[in-house]
This record gives C-alpha cells, sequence and structure tokens, in this order.
C-alpha cells in the first residue's frame, strides 16, 4: 500500500521514536549529528524508496535493510546519557559544551556511565550544573564508584579536594614519630570514610524518592494505572532504587511526549 502522505506525519514521529528505543539506534530532542543522519536516512526511505507509512510493522519489516546506515549506541549507557542530557537541557539550567570541557580537562576517562553518575548525582541533590559543582560531585562516594582517572596511580581514585584538614590535628603518641605528610594523609582518608558512611544512606533514599515520585504521576486513571504498572514492574526484577528511579524517569518523559504529540493533533 503506497503512502497516505507525501511527508511525515505525527503518527509516524512517534513509531520512529519507537523504533529508536526498540533497536538502540541514536536519536535525541537537541538535534546531534547522528541523530540527525538518522533521521534523515528513515526519512528519505519511507518517503522516497519504500514510499510506505512509517509504522511499527513496516519498520520491523525493513530494519535490515536500514541497520547499515544508522548510527547506533555503543552500550545502554551510551543512549541513558543522551536522554538525560535531552531532559537537562530542557531546562535551561544545563550548557552541554560547559560540561563537554570540564569533563575534557577533568582528568577522568570518557566514559558514559561516569557522565550519568555525575549528573545524575547533581540533578537527584538539586544542585545547578557549573565546573564547580561537577568537580565537587567527583569527591562523593556514589559518583567515584562508577568513575576511572587517566592518572589512577597518582590519584589512587580519590580527588585530593574530597576532603579537608583544619591544620591542627590532635598527635598521640603513637603517631608521634610518623612523618607530616603520612599523618594528614591517615587523617584525609579517615575523614573520607566517614562522609562515605554517613552519605550512603541519604542517598540511597534519595534515589528512592525520586523513584516514588515518577510513580505517582498520571493525568488520567489509565496513565496513572500504566505508570503503577511500570513501577511494579521494575521493582520485580529487582533492580536498585537507582536503576527504578532512571527507568521510570525516561518511561515519564516518554508519557509526556506522548501525550504532548495527541494534544498537538487534536488542536
Amino acid at each position: 500500500m503506497p503512502r497516505t502522505n507525501p511527508n511525515m506525519v505525527e503518527a509516524e514521529v512517534l513509531a520512529y521514536v519507537r523504533a529508536a528505543e526498540r533497536y538502540g539506534f541514536c536519536n535525541n530532542d537537541r538535534g546531534t549529528a547522528d541523530a540527525i543522519h538518522n533521521a534523515q536516512v528513515v526519512h528519505q526511505y519511507f518517503t522516497e524508496t519504500w514510499k510506505e507509512d512509517l509504522t511499527d510493522a513496516n519498520f520491523d519489516h525493513v530494519v535490515e535493510n536500514l541497520r547499515p546506515h544508522l548510527k547506533f549506541y555503543g552500550t545502554p549507557a551510551d543512549a541513558e546519557y543522551d536522554k538525560l542530557v535531552d531532559d537537562l537541557v530542557k531546562t535551561g539550567q544545563f550548557n552541554e559544551a560547559q560540561f563537554n570541557e570540564w569533563y575534557n580537562r577533568s582528568g577522568l576517562v570518557d566514559k558514559p556511565q561516569s557522565r550519568v553518575a555525575i549528573l545524575t548525582w547533581l540533578k537527584s541533590h538539586g544542585m545547578q550544573f557549573t565546573p564547580e559543582k561537577y568537580q565537587f560531585s567527583i569527591g562523593q562516594a556514589r559518583v567515584l564508584h562508577f568513575l576511572e582517572f587517566k592518572h589512577q596511580s597518582q590519584t589512587s581514585g580519590k580527588p585530593s579536594h574530597s576532603a579537608t584538614d583544619d591544620g591542627s590535628p590532635f598527635v598521640s603518641a603513637k603517631d608521634a614519630n610518623k612523618p607530616l605528610w603520612l599523618r594528614k594523609r591517615e587523617e584525609r582518608e579517615a575523614q573520607e570514610t566517614q562522609q562515605i558512611t554517613h552519605t550512603k544512606k541519604a542517598e540511597k533514599d534519595a534515589w528512592q524518592l525520586i523513584a516514588e515520585k515518577h510513580a505517582e504521576h498520571g493525568n488520567t486513571h489509565s496513565e496513572r494505572q500504566e505508570v503503577q504498572g511500570r513501577f511494579k514492574y521494575l521493582r520485580d526484577q529487582g533492580l536498585s532504587w537507582r536503576e527504578t528511579a532512571m527507568a521510570m524517569e525516561r518511561f515519564v518523559v516518554e508519557l509526556k511526549r506522548r501525550a504532548a504529540v495527541i494534544n498537538r493533533s487534536v488542536q
């Protein structure tokens, strides 16, 4: 059956978004180079080459023809980072170019899970997205777990700013003969351990609160049922609260997008 419209309509755009999530090829609202490339490839294929409507079934039918020409995410973390940045940019409080500039100077190995950990921690704590806050975040226990430093032997995986010293520690007789640099290092490590202990529970509770907040979303009875169903499904999978919170956030964002498209179509 030939196309019903010469150009893409809203229903086809939604089918495209679902296909991107289903098959893991690059797609975002910011219009990165890979996302634009994929959109152009698919648009040309359905409007000029095959000349069929873009539906879920039609895309599944021709995906192997399109696959060699599409740009895919390297890992699930790449897709997670892309969606997270999409949402942060919309708030008007996040500058992606500034974050990239800081990250390239941070001494961190460039891994998407590291980027996600930094931005998610700042978002969950309601902090600003500035170079100073990025630097502060990498000293936090929850974030450190996901980081890898380029010069690991020099940094020992712990940024020098992650704890402070008041300059006048109590020195016992046992420690009197220790070099000053060694005493200060032990004091710093003790403070870091204490900080980790105090923050673990607070951060765990923060992720749980975020997940449960997303689970309350819904403007209609059916939408609320759908959200609650997804929340129950994720919890039944045994995911951590962090994983549940991030998955629920992506699900709610997709629901809002879907509702916005439907509202525009009605108008």
